[in-house]
């Protein structure tokens, strides 16, 4: 017996040798835990900064161009706006005097959007030698169809009405910029408040998801105008900066008490690119 003892474990020792083991064991799943947890709340935090982030770079650029002065924003609500829009640069590859002029473009980048639009300025280059009348003329589209130019690039073809007596002052490669009316909203998706947009065609989210539609509407996302003294204005004539203040929870909760992750930023653009 004393000889058995000797060459292997007896039975306090092995139990010892499970009790440290599985302290160990336990010690290890709990960093591991503690460690997926610390990722798992990172992450949910960069996400949440993330989706206030898009609203902003969704935003500025359609802000930035506007001219309310001449109409480009149509209405100016608290939690909701439209406006005036610019959809790309494309130049006319063809044209046709049918019943009106049909003008058929190329778009001018390799990628990008598809022709899109209800308005355009096209270039005029008027009927004199020089540059004394050439200017941008505003157009109306009425509709627009797939075409083909004539050396085979993809290209669409525009009804544009009112030009049948200038058609040669437009000429072949002449620029065409694009603009279209687009709104956006606060609106509910999946239980959360989103930011949503017809710019693109039918209503759709833009961006991630803000905050639940148990939180107030106010807290997500909120426009407010000014006019040239700096006062609050309803005339979207006289918008000179659009203030907006925007929100968004996360689903990780990062304190003892439960509480999600909040974060909550404000961006002033002041139109016609002067940015505060």
């Amino acid at each position: 017996m004393k000889h058995q003892a000797q060459n292997g474990f007896s039975l306090a020792e092995t139990l010892i040798a499970i009790i440290v083991g599985s302290l160990v064991l336990a010690s290890v799943l709990v960093a591991i835990v503690h460690q997926q947890r610390f990722y798992l709340v990172v992450g949910d935090i960069t996400e949440t900064r993330r989706d206030v982030e898009q609203v902003d770079k969704i935003l500025a650029p359609e802000l930035l161009p506007l001219n309310p002065s001449v109409g480009d924003i149509v209405y100016a609500g608290s939690d909701s706006l439209r406006m005036r829009v610019f959809r790309g640069v494309y130049a006319v590859c063809d044209k046709k005097l049918m019943t009106d002029v049909h003008l058929t473009v190329r778009r001018l980048t390799p990628t990008g959007r598809s022709f899109n639009g209800d308005s355009a300025l096209v270039y005029s280059r008027g009927t004199l030698v020089g540059m004394d009348d050439d200017h941008w003329r505003s157009i109306r589209i009425n509709s627009v169809t797939s075409a083909t130019c004539p050396d085979g690039a993809a290209g669409w073809t525009a009804i544009a009405p009112g030009l049948v007596g200038l058609l040669s002052q437009i000429p072949i490669g002449a620029p065409v910029r694009v603009f279209a009316y687009a709104s956006y909203w606060i609106g509910q998706e999946d239980g959360y408040w989103v930011l949503k947009s017809d710019a693109l065609g039918s209503p759709r989210v833009l961006g991630g998801r803000l905050m639940p539609v148990s939180e107030s509407k106010s807290d997500v996302l909120r426009f407010q105008y000014r006019d040239d003294e700096g006062d609050p204005t309803s005339n979207p004539n006289e918008v000179v900066d659009v203030q907006i203040a925007m929100g968004a929870v996360g689903d990780a909760a990062t304190t003892r008490s439960g509480d999600a992750y909040e974060v909550s930023r404000r961006r002033v653009l002041r139109l016609r690119n002067a940015e505060e």
